[in-house]
């Protein structure tokens, strides 16, 4: 039982008992006109719940009324109410996971878009450092053939030098050859060449011609493994390069070869 109620004229004051399933009204005297009346709100989870109701009195004859009816319409509201609150959730759920789903969308959309301009940022900065390295080794070269032309000492190859923005190796290489033809005996020639070979020993074109140069000019050459463990030997930096030129001018060719090769 989930609830009561009742009614009876003002002149009579029932007493109550209500001890769980159970409502017992009590009245020690009524007139032939007054009538109680009493209304229970049953809570069952069957159809047609059954409601006992039992009366005892000497003068007055009791009738009872079953409203089975509204019972049964109450039931009925009650699941639909429930099925309407189930279906209510699951579609806000549903509203909530979509609303969620296009949020990530959204967002991984603007991920991609930084990426892309991430992307584009980072190949613009590898063409920069690309070309800062093309421009790093031309004046690096630079420096190192106008180092060399002073060492060689011939002022037509230093003029060439001042004439031209970038001489390249395999240039100069032809360059000093060139210089040698007309002054074979001079000695600085062959060295300066072999300063070349030293210098583009990361540039297989320009090694190649340099050491054809050098045969033209009377140099025997070394063995394979004697060039490899002499150019493994020598350091890229600026300093170390000059260095090694320095060397070179100062020992001659083969006794240099044997500086650096020696275990």
């Amino acid at each position: 039982m989930k609830t009561y109620s009742y009614s009876v004229t003002d002149s009579l004051k029932p007493d109550i008992i209500h001890d769980k399933n159970i409502i017992e009204l009590s009245m020690p005297s009524m007139m032939p006109s007054d009538s109680p009346s009493l209304s229970l709100l049953i809570e069952t989870g069957i159809d047609s719940p059954k409601i006992k109701v039992s009366f005892r009195s000497e003068e007055i004859v009791a009738s009872e009324k079953e409203n089975g009816e509204d019972a049964k319409y109450l039931s009925i509201v009650s699941f639909l109410l429930s099925f309407l609150a189930i279906i209510l959730t699951f579609f806000a759920s549903k509203l909530s996971i979509k609303t969620r789903i296009l949020n990530l969308e959204v967002e991984v959309d603007k991920q991609e878009e930084k990426g892309k301009k991430l992307e584009k940022k980072l190949e613009g900065a590898k063409v920069l450092v690309s070309d800062l390295q093309k421009t790093f080794n031309e004046m690096k070269q630079d420096d190192f053939v106008f180092y060399l032309s002073l060492l060689i000492q011939d002022q037509q190859i230093s003029q060439s030098i001042a004439v031209d923005k970038i001489i390249t190796y395999p240039r100069m290489s032809d360059i000093i050859y060139q210089r040698y033809t007309v002054h074979p005996n001079n000695d600085n020639y062959k060295k300066g060449q072999f300063c070349l070979l030293i210098m583009s020993k990361d540039a297989e074109g320009a090694r190649i011609i340099v050491k054809n140069n050098l045969e033209k000019m009377g140099w025997d050459g070394m063995p394979a493994d004697v060039e490899e463990k002499l150019l493994e030997n020598v350091k890229k930096d600026y300093v170390s390069i000059r260095n090694e030129f320095d060397q070179i001018f100062k020992l001659g060719i083969e006794d240099y070869i044997k500086a650096k090769t020696a275990t």
